[in-house]
């Protein structure tokens, strides 16, 4: 395999199996940010590196990206969610479509209608969107999205970027604008399970780590 999927769990539930059951063929490594639900990792079958505590997201991921440069056999990575909002084969198209380009970041870009997206996931990506391309010259349908695929010569600096939160994926953007690696969107399905219900995306806290980042961030 060439790319690995990448999966920061914090209390998943089924959904996070059935999508490891669809993705079979590929290395996988998910990391259980200290969940406190008793759900059964053991059970998925994959690769599982763990957080005696929450942490946060950017720091499960940092955690994966450490662990796949001493692996030191993948070309890139797919960072993906656990709680059902990227499809299988939107994952599995997003590692083609990087693989066919591997000097590029591939962002699997979302759909946003305004009648069949959770307001707050509507009004924060047009506004973070509005944001990136008047500071940073950064243009994106999707700001938000956690499916991406990123190469792994990237890594070393993206361990050191500062953020653990959900905050880290707007620094991890910023880092890559800084190093001029091309990004290139793909388009993907819109999946909101329960109308977004079961996010640990706090509206208020992390969309003012988001901003705050940006509006402090080197340009």
């Amino acid at each position: 395999m060439d790319v690995c999927i990448v999966i920061p769990a914090y209390n998943p539930d089924y959904k996070l199996k059935d999508l490891i059951n669809r993705l079979d063929g590929y290395d996988i490594i998910v990391v259980d940010d200290g969940s406190d639900n008793n759900f059964d990792f053991k059970s998925l079958g994959v690769n599982v590196l763990r957080h005696e505590k929450n942490s946060g997201k950017g720091a499960a991921l940092k955690t994966a990206f450490n662990y796949v440069l001493h692996e030191n056999k993948y070309k890139g990575v797919v960072t993906a969610d656990c709680d059902g909002q990227h499809c299988p084969d939107d994952i599995i198209a997003v590692a083609e479509e990087f693989l066919a380009n591997p000097e590029t970041i591939v962002f699997g870009a979302r759909n946003f209608m305004f009648r069949s997206t959770p307001i707050k996931s509507y009004i924060g990506n047009k506004i973070t969107s509005f944001v990136l391309h008047l500071l940073y010259k950064i243009k994106l349908s999707d700001t938000q999205t956690g499916l991406r695929v990123i190469p792994t010569s990237i890594l070393p600096v993206l361990i050191n970027t500062p953020g653990s939160g959900f905050e880290y994926e707007t620094a991890l953007l910023l880092e890559v604008k800084k190093h001029k690696i091309p990004i290139r969107e793909f388009s993907i399905k819109t999946v909101y399970e329960k109308n977004n219900k079961n996010t640990h995306f706090d509206p208020l806290k992390d969309s003012l780590k988001i901003y705050k980042l940006l509006l402090s961030g080197e340009k």
